[in-house]
């Protein structure tokens, strides 16, 4: 029996066999073309999004858009800081010369270059529905 493996719109594999049964079950994937393509970002005034806002509005609406994150989300963000941290501090740790800036800039550099783009990656697509709660919030301390 040959099978043919096919991938199809809406994440769903069809494993078509001869005899002509189709089989139908849900893969748990990210979209490719969203993790190779996406746009990163290092500050918040580049999201378009939130370029209306001042420094201080888009500090509130990207800690509002951080509390929205789900649970695996936040861990994997939190994995991420880890593997990126532990590997400095353990050089920290070793050396005893001015060698001992190198893991500190290593540490600096990863942090910025890697974690800002990620985080401000995670958060995306929370940011509309923090952006109506902070105009919601903004509209209620106007009244008030």
């Amino acid at each position: 029996m040959k099978k043919v493996l096919r991938l199809e719109c809406g994440n769903v594999v069809r494993i078509k066999l001869n005899t002509s049964t189709t089989t139908s079950f849900k893969l748990c994937t990210f979209n490719l073309d969203t993790i190779l393509f996406m746009t990163i970002y290092f500050s918040t005034a580049q999201i378009e999004k939130l370029q209306p806002y001042t420094l201080a509005e888009r500090r509130m609406i990207i800690e509002m858009a951080n509390n929205k994150l789900q649970a695996p989300e936040k861990l994997v963000i939190n994995l991420l800081k880890l593997l990126i941290l532990i590997p400095p501090f353990i050089a920290l740790a070793r050396i005893d010369s001015w060698w001992l800036l190198l893991p500190v800039f290593a540490l600096l550099i990863g942090y910025f270059f890697i974690m800002r783009p990620v985080s401000f990656w995670f958060i995306d697509k929370h940011l509309d529905g923090a952006i109506k709660q902070f105009e919601r919030q903004s509209a209620l301390n106007k009244e008030a």
